[in-house]
């Protein structure tokens, strides 16, 4: 009787973990794409949290700092993705930036990013020769 009581107990926290397990991943992936990709499949995706990967449009930027609204534009090789973000603005956040925006299209064709990642161009350039 006791042994049953314990392996119940043991088989109701194992399928609590792996519950809240899978809620957790599914809700915190988020599919990936860059710009050219979410344009041509936005209407597939509809109100899909998803990522988006561009560079900031030169020019495009404007920092209310007051409301703490971001407002730019993503380029891609053929398109543009107006984003609007609403936090606080990365220091390293400027003009030609490879960055990646994870929310879903808003209001009126804009991008509402919940989250903004800034892309460490480090890691992306050519190491110079004869090293």
């Amino acid at each position: 009787m006791r042994n049953s009581r314990i392996l119940i107990g043991a088989l109701i926290i194992v399928a609590a973990i792996t519950y809240l397990a899978i809620t957790g991943f599914t809700k915190s992936t988020a599919y990936y794409v860059e710009v050219d990709g979410y344009l041509s499949k936005a209407s597939a995706i509809g109100s899909q949290v998803v990522r988006v990967a561009g560079t900031v449009k030169p020019g495009s930027i404007k920092w209310e700092p007051g409301s703490i609204l971001l407002d730019f534009t993503l380029s891609g090789q053929t398109g543009e993705l107006p984003v609007t973000f609403k936090g606080i603005r990365p220091d390293n956040f400027e003009d030609g930036r490879t960055v990646v925006v994870e929310g879903k299209m808003g209001a009126k064709g804009v991008f509402a990013a919940k989250k903004l990642i800034i892309q460490c161009p480090s890691k992306y350039e050519a190491a110079p020769k004869g090293q």
